[in-house]
């Protein structure tokens, strides 16, 4: 297995970060639509990855400001995830931002989520193999 750089580490320290708030955004939007006892997919599911994904975030903005030149879909992705937690925090406190609530937020988590996830998957199935000499 050839060495990573440390560039290429960075890179995808700085993907992985984002697949919390994907996943949780996707997870969010699904136990809206699918019959499901709330109770138990907010506590034994939704809790718990909000609290990875708030961690997560913090730490992926940092990776993208570290190496955001070399690799401006993250940027891309900082914004989106900024974007639609702040509609969600705003949802939550009952002050929605422009207007933004209820079935549309589910609908733009859903579109964010499936985003975030199949960005990060295409960076590790295709885009970090032919990256692997450019570092």
């Amino acid at each position: 297995m050839p060495k990573r750089s440390p560039l290429q580490s960075k890179r995808d320290l700085a993907y992985r970060r984002f697949v919390f708030p994907g996943a949780l955004a996707t997870i969010r939007s699904l136990s809206t639509i699918l019959p499901v006892e709330s109770a138990y997919v907010g506590f034994f599911i939704l809790i718990p990855l909000t609290l990875i994904s708030a961690i997560a975030v913090i730490k992926a903005v940092v990776l993208t400001f570290m190496i955001g030149r070399q690799e401006p879909l993250l940027i891309a992705l900082l914004v989106a995830t900024l974007t639609i937690t702040a509609l969600m925090v705003a949802d939550a406190s009952d002050n929605p931002l422009f207007g933004i609530e209820g079935k549309w937020l589910n609908i733009l988590g859903g579109i964010y989520g499936l985003f975030t996830l199949g960005t990060t998957a295409r960076w590790f199935l295709v885009r970090r193999k032919t990256l692997q000499g450019d570092d």
